[in-house]
């Protein structure tokens, strides 16, 4: 037992704090038994300034966390037959590494996995890694794995609770460093619970599944790039990698702290499996940019960027909403490009528009809503400029089963001089509205 827990060999608190080593402490080996861990504080282990390695190799030994939390400069430990945590672990220096089945042989071991109870952190300084050969990683409520310069999943993560939320954050100290490795052919299985992934990039050969709740991807650094399908940014979300997930909830990707977000080349078939998947760059100023590649949602897309949302490239949505919010920006659609909800109700909110000549806006036999971002925002359509303006030509590339300008955000709308043949686009009725007070 190391700490709080008294075995055959005990090595107390008190006594860890008497042992100063430079390059590491190691404790066990081939033939230990299983090892207990309780209540190692910082105080305790402050003099190991190195790797404290916990082994437990003996046929059916294990490594077991329990009681108080347990913290060290950076720790491996590794067991023939399961790493368990049943309390919180800490490497406040260097990296924390568990192996659940060291000999990565199943023969006469009934667990060989890293196990975690409900409600667990577990946090490294570095590198933080999981590996379990011939069992899972296995959870059986809410986990968090913190890291600073990276997380990485050498095993499949099976959760035994329902619905437990998942969090992995490769880079909690936001220096630009941490990756979350996903290694090929191993899935991240979250149960139908929320899984919430916070890195500076993606690594992703292997699977996420989180089923009936979302999947959401955070950018651990303030104003970091996100890059979509063939764009490689600060964070890159390959067109392979969103094939790889799997959830019905959808998929977010973005938040208000992270930089632009470009989208490359975005395939329907790669995104078929995730729902409907939501972009978000809501910082001040920040853009959401299609640009080189013609991008295609199979579920659905809602974008929502502060700055404004620009369409160098066509963007078509299918079988889910099509939301552009384009902040207290303008939606720009780039001439010869095309955005389409194909046959889906399509909602945009911008405080401007530009959509340029020989360039398309459709939602096919669907209505296109057209509000303001900000409030009170006065609203022009035809040959009247205001805050946000609709011109002729602009409506005229707007093709739709039905048109909705103004609402309840918008101020006063002001028509002038529109033309038959610039509203002929619309097949059904036009309605302008202005219900906003006075």
């Amino acid at each position: 037992g190391l700490g709080g827990s008294g075995k055959d060999m005990h090595i107390s608190a008190s006594e860890l704090q008497r042992v100063t080593a430079q390059d590491g402490l190691r404790l066990g080996g081939s033939l230990s038994g299983s090892i207990m861990v309780n209540g190692v504080a910082s105080t305790d282990s402050d003099s190991i300034n190195s790797v404290v390695t916990i082994v437990a190799l003996s046929d059916d030994a294990q490594v077991v966390f329990s009681g108080s939390p347990s913290t060290f400069y950076a720790m491996a430990a590794q067991a023939d037959d399961g790493t368990i945590l049943k309390a919180d672990v800490t490497g406040t220096s260097h990296l924390i590494y568990l192996d659940g089945d060291t000999d990565d042989s199943a023969l006469d071991d009934t667990q060989n996995m890293v196990g975690f109870t409900d409600g667990r952190c577990l946090t490294a300084k570095t590198i933080l890694t999981l590996e379990s050969t011939t069992e899972n990683i296995a959870r059986a409520g809410t986990l968090s794995l913190i890291a600073g310069a990276g997380v990485v999943i050498l095993d499949h993560i099976a959760s035994k609770g329902a619905a437990k939320a998942l969090h992995i954050n490769a880079d909690y100290e936001s220096h630009g460093d941490g990756t979350i490795t996903i290694v090929e052919n191993k899935i991240v299985h979250t149960n139908n619970g929320q899984l919430l992934i916070t890195s500076w990039d993606l690594d992703l050969l292997g699977q996420t599944h989180s089923g009936t709740s979302k999947t959401f991807f955070h950018a651990s650094k303030t104003d970091q790039t996100i890059g979509v399908g063939a764009s490689a940014k600060d964070m890159h979300v390959a067109d392979a990698e969103i094939n790889r997930m799997t959830t019905t909830a959808g998929m977010t990707i973005g938040s208000s702290n992270n930089g632009e977000i470009t989208v490359n080349t975005v395939t329907a078939g790669n995104t078929n499996k995730v729902g409907t998947i939501s972009l978000l760059a809501t910082k001040h100023n920040k853009l959401v940019t299609f640009a080189s590649g013609h991008s295609s949602f199979a579920k659905g897309i809602i974008v929502q960027a502060m700055g404004g949302v620009v369409l160098s490239e066509s963007l078509t949505s299918s079988n889910g909403p099509t939301d552009i919010i384009a902040g207290t920006g303008s939606l720009t659609v780039v001439g010869s490009m095309t955005l389409s909800s194909t046959n889906e109700m399509l909602t945009i909110a911008a405080d401007d528009l530009d959509i340029q000549a020989t360039s398309l806006v459709t939602s096919g036999t669907q209505a296109t809503n057209l509000f303001c971002f900000t409030g009170d925002r006065t609203v022009g359509v035809g040959a009247e400029t205001k805050d946000l303006t609709l011109s002729g030509d602009e409506l005229q590339l707007i093709s739709a089963t039905g048109l909705v300008l103004g609402g309840d955000t918008c101020g006063t709308v002001t028509v002038n001089g529109l033309t038959a043949a610039q509203s002929n686009s619309v097949t059904d009725i036009v309605t302008i509205s202005a219900n906003r007070d006075d």
